[in-house]
Parts: C-alpha cells; sequence; structure tokens
C-alpha cells in the first residue's frame, strides 16, 4: 500500500497535504488498518519520499515549506514523505518509521537517487 502525503486540493487543483505530518499519517494508516481488517499484517506499506536533503537540512526545509502550504519547517523535517539530516540521522528516521507504522520500504523520485544511495547501503539487511 503506498502513501503520498499528498492529495488534488479541493477544488481538483493544486494540492493539499493533511496527512503529510508524522503525526497525520497514522490517521491514514489506521483507514488502511480498519479496512484491510484481518487482511492487515499482509499488506506492506510504503511511502513516496519527494524529496532527500543531506546537505544544510534546516535551511532547505525553510525552502521546502514555502512550497508546502501549510507545514512548518520543524513538520517537514518530521514527515516520513521527506528526508532530511546526515545519513546517521536518516538510518535512525527510517528505522523509527518502520517500528512506529509499519512501513518497510520508500519509494523515491530519480532525483534522490543519489542522496538515498549511501542510506540504502547503510541499511542493507537491517
Amino acid at each position: 500500500m503506498g502513501l503520498t502525503g499528498f492529495f488534488p486540493g479541493e477544488d481538483g487543483r493544486g494540492r493539499a497535504f493533511p496527512h503529510f505530518t508524522a503525526d497525520k499519517i497514522g490517521d491514514r494508516i489506521e483507514l488502511v488498518r480498519r479496512g484491510a481488517g484481518s487482511r492487515f499484517n499482509e499488506i506492506e506499506l510504503n511511502v513516496l519520499v519527494q524529496g532527500v536533503e543531506t546537505e544544510k537540512p534546516r535551511e532547505r526545509a525553510e525552502e521546502w515549506a514555502a512550497r508546502f502550504p501549510g507545514l512548518t519547517p520543524d513538520q517537514l523535517r518530521q514527515s516520513p514523505f521527506v528526508l532530511f539530516g546526515g545519513l546517521e540521522e536518516l538510518v535512525e528516521k527510517l528505522i523509527a518509521y518502520r517500528e512506529r507504522f509499519g512501513i518497510s520500504y520508500i519509494t523515491a523520485f530519480w532525483p534522490a537517487i543519489d542522496a538515498l544511495a549511501p542510506l540504502v547501503a547503510r541499511l542493507k539487511g537491517a
């Protein structure tokens, strides 16, 4: 089951981010859990990572907040849908997301591939 964290805006255009934060993704997963019932444990959960920022993560979160209406830089830094931080910090975040939410893998857009490569190597087999 793939989670993107965003939806089309109410007018059918643009984007809305009601479940983009770490606090709100739990709501989406609970909805899936209720719908799946006893089949829930058979479902793999993944998130579509919108971007990875390993250099100057605080500054980048501020820049991203300007593009994500209603989200603060702190919310973005904690969101499972964007990864801001150094290698060890991101390793810890992904493990925490797996333990807290049951997210077993991530999908990312091509531009993030170089930033994700060391993270994938570090997590291999973890």
